[in-house]
């Protein structure tokens, strides 16, 4: 998994704090680069972009910015747990957790059963 940031006048490695860098593999993430002004090099997140304009602010008329903020929180919310995600096989996340709970449970039994001779 990779930490992407832009590269610019605001947001350079000196930005980042050495104590932060140092962490990144420890949690499994790579800093990369990349240049400001090209989408093409951040698809998952103009994909993300897109899908809350047109999912979640454009078909609204906020009346006030505590609307719009509300409107907002509620998006991610349900675009990080009831939304189907085809990256995720067209199921919800917690669909998708469930299922991967579940058959970690079936590896987990399937390895104490060989260490118990069981098959």
């Amino acid at each position: 998994m990779y930490l992407k940031t832009w590269l610019s006048e605001q947001t350079t490695v000196h930005s980042i704090q050495a104590k932060h860098l140092e962490n990144l593999p420890l949690l499994g993430l790579k800093l990369e680069h990349i240049y400001y002004n090209t989408p093409e090099q951040n698809g998952h997140i103009e994909s993300f972009h897109k899908t809350l304009k047109k999912e979640y602010i454009w078909p609204n008329d906020f009346q006030n910015y505590q609307e719009a903020e509300s409107a907002i929180k509620d998006a991610f919310t349900d675009y990080n747990q009831n939304r189907i995600h085809s990256a995720l096989g067209y199921i919800t996340p917690y669909e998708f957790i469930s299922k991967w709970k579940l058959q970690q449970q079936i590896d987990y039994e399937k390895v104490i059963n060989l260490g118990n001779g069981r098959k």
